[in-house]
């Protein structure tokens, strides 16, 4: 009735409430199962995100830098023919950067400039000496106290003390026993090593001395006769202290301002060996006299034997001390004690100064032979405080540390020999050298962190350039390269015309320093080949010529002892060592130069301190000029010689005929003056052309890298220079990668005109087309994805980096293999 009544509203209302009872019942009711495909899909699509989240940058990061790798390899200038072992080095680059706790790449920028000294004035003297605060055994200049660090140089000052009393003088004058009327004063200061940080380095493999020998005399000729005196007793007291010691001898030679280049300076030096001087003794006298009146370098070059604790050999990379701990058996009490010996190669420098000593008093300023003011002081630190007062008083009140021609000329000294480490791979120094030049500027490095620059800023990018450079002195690839020296002078004390003689406590000596090198080197080698595989066979290699040679040497180096089997067993020991070496330098400079493709701003910056601007010229561009000005010079030499000796047979023919000619200077008829012809004139003309050229171009070399105030144009180092663009930085890294650059690769422009002959794609294509081939051809598509495939695999790993590297150089061996079969044919 109520709904006949009311027939709209009452059908509304039904279907309201049977709608309202439908909801509350499937409200209570039970969801709806999903079917076997929706589930399927659902962990088709959780394990989609598992494996994306995994290869991702919030992981493992395998997938961005397999696509960076590919960008860098498609952006070469020329692309290799085999492309594996480019895409594998560049994904070592990564595996080694970041990912571990340990790892100095893993520090932040805050903590890097915290790591950096304080620096306090020091009243009195010139007014611009300093020393670290709260520390008094280190004086010099800022720049250089700030990149040092106080436990280090507490250690070398320890080392120091443990050498031969010859090479750690006292700073009191003293009475040359030679002649009373000459007083000298030995003032020491320490440059290769002032920057050794024991926390990653471990121990310098080698250290630089130089002692500033400041003499008052009567006359010049007594003053240099004690210099020399000074220099005889230092050899004789480092052979005399301890046979295990040994002396190469000393070097002469002159600068690279007595001759065009380096090269030239290294043929024209000198080396006297002890026994050379010994037996020539006057010789030698003159020989260093002569030396030091031209402003040539002095310098004394000898092995010392010395025990150290094992913390000091472990560094942040090495095992050194743990080892020991275990090797000892009776705790860490016993092993406290326990010392490692170790050889160090020193070589010390000496410099000539001269002060007039009269009746009146000693003149007070010296006159200096071979350096330039204050030069210790720019690149070293003095250790006591007496030493730094004396260096800075002999100079006087005139000229400063800070003058604008003392700055300008130790700037391109410290330029030029940080330019000359880059191009002979002398790692360790090249970056102590950037690193005080940058220093120096006074624009970087000296932030406290309170105000950082604005991010993604030029000054942002500086500041994180030169964090990166201080990342790399701490890195492993200076600890092995550090190592791999400590084999090149223990190989010296093995063999050679300076080996020590094998008495049986320097051949025990000798075991002990192998034995803990090939253990320490051993434990890096295998940290080392956890992030790249390829290098395994590297380490194999130098471990089992290391166990061969220790095996040699019998247990306490008997093998050595004996004189029968002493010789050949040296011998052996050489070459294993040589090896070794060569292994180890190898992966220090492939470490090395994975830093600077992972950082191109600090591969910038490095080159930039030393007036270098990589994205122009790269690093051999000073050596080729060089090169030419050598080659120049050496030709017009020639052409004289050639022409000297014509004229001396025409004049010998004429004399023999009997002709006698007028001498007349302004005639240049023929057979009336010069007997040189028309030609010689052009020879001439041409030669005087010739050597301007090249004069020119030194001319522009020489200011393109002098002096802080021509830094002009190079970004990063300069301020005034704008940040440098991606392609840019992509030609930084480009020009750190020539120097392994594939010898076999594409013909890019040949490939783009049969393209266009043949019409393969559209004009406009034909660059993708050609790299979409190239990629085909190689077959490094499939290569990749069995590589992506087989890291997503479970279990997942937390690194998956080593694996796809040992499989990439897998298939790159593989391919050069077929390739080299098929005659060098892509397609085949």
């Amino acid at each position: 009735l109520w709904v006949a009544a009311a027939p709209c509203g009452g059908v509304c209302g039904l279907v309201f409430a049977f709608s309202w009872h439908a909801s509350e019942v499937l409200r209570d009711a039970k969801p709806t199962m999903p079917t076997a495909t929706q589930e399927t899909q659902a962990a088709i699509e959780v394990e989609r995100r598992v494996r994306k989240r995994h290869l991702g940058k919030s992981e493992t990061g395998l997938r961005p830098a397999l696509h960076e790798s590919l960008r860098r390899l498609f952006s070469l200038p020329r692309l290799p023919a085999n492309p594996y072992f480019f895409v594998a080095t560049a994904l070592s680059a990564y595996s080694t950067h970041g990912h571990s706790r340990k790892d100095v790449w893993s520090v932040t920028d805050e903590e890097v400039l915290d790591e950096l000294e304080d620096v306090t004035l020091v009243d009195g003297g010139n007014g611009q000496t300093c020393k670290l605060n709260r520390f008094s055994d280190a004086w010099g200049l800022p720049h250089v106290l700030r990149a040092t660090d106080r436990a280090g140089l507490t250690d070398i000052k320890t080392l120091l003390r443990r050498f031969p009393p010859a090479l750690y003088p006292k700073t009191a004058k003293q009475v040359d026993t030679r002649n009373a009327e000459c007083v000298f004063q030995a003032l020491l200061s320490l440059q290769e090593g002032c920057l050794h940080r024991r926390k990653y380095q471990g121990a310098p493999a080698r250290i630089g001395l130089r002692v500033d020998v400041v003499v008052d005399a009567p006359t010049i000729a007594e003053g240099l006769q004690t210099f020399v005196g000074y220099i005889d007793d230092t050899c004789e007291g480092v052979a005399k202290a301890s046979e295990a010691h040994t002396v190469r001898g000393v070097l002469l030679m002159p600068g690279a301002s007595n001759w065009g280049s380096d090269a030239k300076s290294a043929r024209r030096a000198q080396w006297w060996s002890q026994q050379k001087m010994r037996t020539e003794q006057r010789g030698f006298d003159i020989a260093v006299k002569r030396a030091t009146s031209s402003h040539h370098k002095v310098a004394m070059e000898c092995i010392v034997q010395c025990p150290v604790p094992p913390e000091f050999l472990d560094g942040h990379y090495g095992t050194a001390a743990s080892a020991a701990r275990e090797r000892a058996g009776s705790g860490s009490t016993a092993s406290a004690t326990k010392t490692m010996v170790t050889h160090l190669s020193v070589r010390v420098y000496f410099t000539f100064h001269y002060r007039v000593k009269t009746r009146k008093g000693v003149a007070p300023t010296a006159t200096h032979y071979a350096t330039l003011p204050f030069e210790s002081m720019y690149t070293g630190v003095f250790l006591e405080q007496s030493a730094v007062v004396a260096y800075g008083d002999m100079y006087g009140g005139a000229v400063a540390p800070t003058s604008p021609l003392v700055l300008k000329n130790n700037v391109e000294r410290m330029m030029k020999i940080g330019l000359s480490a880059m191009r002979s791979d002398d790692m360790p120094r090249a970056l102590r050298m950037a690193v005080l030049v940058l220093l120096l500027r006074g624009d970087l490095g000296w932030s406290d962190g309170d105000d950082p620059p604005e991010q993604n800023s030029v000054d942002f990018h500086r500041e994180k350039a030169f964090c990166d450079l201080i990342r790399s002195t701490n890195s492993s690839a200076c600890w092995l390269f550090n190592v791999a020296n400590e084999a090149k002078t223990l190989e010296r004390c093995f063999g050679g015309d300076h080996s020590v003689t094998k008495t049986p406590g320097n051949s025990q000596s000798l075991t002990r320093h192998l034995t803990h090198l090939h253990q320490r080197m051993d434990d890096f080698m295998k940290q080392a080949c956890r992030r790249d595989f390829g290098l395994e066979p590297l380490r194999e290699m130098a471990s089992d010529v290391l166990l061969g040679a220790i095996r040699l040497c019998e247990r306490g180096g008997t093998g050595l002892t004996n004189p029968e089997t002493s010789r050949n067993m040296s011998h052996h020991c050489v070459r294993a060592l040589e090896k070794a070496k060569l292994l180890m330098t190898v992966v220090a400079l492939t470490r090395s130069q994975e830093h600077q493709l992972m950082r191109p701003h600090m591969a910038l910056v490095q080159a930039g301190a030393f007036g270098l601007n990589l994205i122009e010229k790269s690093e051999s561009h000073g050596s080729d000029v060089d090169a030419q000005i050598d080659a120049a010079i050496d030709l017009a030499v020639a052409r004289k010689k050639k022409r000297r000796a014509r004229r001396a047979r025409l004049k010998l023919k004429e004399t023999e005929a009997g002709i006698l000619r007028k001498k007349s200077w302004f005639s240049r008829r023929k057979g009336v003056g010069s007997s040189s012809d028309d030609s010689s004139d052009d020879e001439q003309t041409k030669k005087t052309t010739l050597l301007s050229i090249f004069a020119k171009q030194k001319e522009e070399v020489k200011q393109d890298r002098g002096g802080l105030s021509k830094h002009g144009g190079i970004p990063l180092v300069d301020p005034r220079a704008q940040r440098p663009t991606e392609k840019e930085l992509d030609v930084v890294w480009q020009r750190v990668y020539e120097v392994v650059a594939a010898s076999v690769c594409l013909d890019t422009k040949s490939s783009n005109r049969w393209m266009r002959k043949h019409r393969y794609v559209p004009p406009r294509f034909n660059n993708a087309a050609m790299l979409l081939q190239y990629v085909t051809d190689a077959r490094l598509d499939e290569t990749l994805h069995g590589v992506l495939v087989n890291a997503m695999q479970p279990p997942l790993i937390k690194n998956p980096f080593p694996e796809a590297v040992a499989r990439l150089r897998a298939t790159g061996h593989q391919f050069d293999v077929s390739f080299h079969l098929s005659g060098y044919g892509l397609s085949q």
